[in-house]
């Protein structure tokens, strides 16, 4: 019985989360990061590349630059977006990335990076029709200027780093990874994650279906929790 009672339990939490939340190709788990990260010796590491990941970043004081690393081997096939909040001012606002590791082609960028590292550069001053990006976790909307992919010619840490045209600071999100992968604990973190977000892209809080998944998919696991005793009347 008990056995019966956790499979039941536990798929009707797998059936409500999928409902809620899977099934989506428009979810990244989001990254806001707490400290400095406009030079490459305080980078943002990302564990998993594959993972989709969307790290928002406000570029200020005199470094306007945002730098992620990752470690990762050879053939891997990494995916990188650069986007902007969907913001009347952004409409015009165009920054650049750029993939720096080992095996690449040396490049010149106007800023200290690692040693003996070669990269591609990425521009976005052609971009007339950004693509419209709706968030479902968040419920915002983001331009996005530019998405690549690159297989990378040897194992080892890359970085990726973005920065604005000219001295124009403002604010920007880099993407990374294409696997959805969000598991039940992460309905705790979803309240946070919607706040953040919507501040980031300058929207009021909302209360929406978050808060009815929540419950219709932690429900089941308190059942769970449940003893048999009380279940029983006894």
């Amino acid at each position: 019985m008990n056995a019966m009672r956790r499979r039941l339990s536990v798929g009707l939490a797998a059936v409500f989360w999928a409902i809620c939340w899977g099934g989506t190709a428009t979810a990244h788990r989001p990254v806001f990061p707490d400290g400095d990260a406009s030079a490459w010796q305080n980078a943002i590491q990302i564990d998993r590349p594959a993972v989709s990941q969307v790290v928002y970043y406000e570029l200020q004081g005199q470094e306007l630059r945002l730098w992620l690393t990752f470690v990762a081997d050879a053939g891997f096939e990494v995916f990188l977006q650069l986007g902007l909040p969907k913001i009347d001012r952004l409409a015009d606002y165009r920054p650049s990335f750029a993939l720096l590791g080992s095996g690449f082609e040396p490049i010149d960028l106007p800023f200290d990076t690692p040693e003996g590292l070669g990269g591609r550069v990425f521009t976005t001053e052609d971009v007339s029709d950004p693509r419209v990006f709706h968030e479902t976790f968040t419920d915002t909307t983001s331009w996005i200027v530019k998405e690549v992919t690159v297989t990378l010619p040897q194992s080892g840490r890359y970085y990726v780093v973005a920065w604005p045209n000219g001295d124009a600071a403002d604010k920007l999100w880099l993407s990374i990874g294409r696997e959805e992968t969000f598991g039940l604990g992460d309905l705790f973190l979803f309240d946070d994650w919607t706040g953040q977000a919507r501040q980031f892209h300058e929207v009021p809080p909302a209360l929406f279906f978050g808060i009815p998944c929540f419950l219709l998919t932690v429900l089941p696991l308190l059942f769970l929790s449940l003893s048999p005793k009380l279940l029983s009347g006894r």
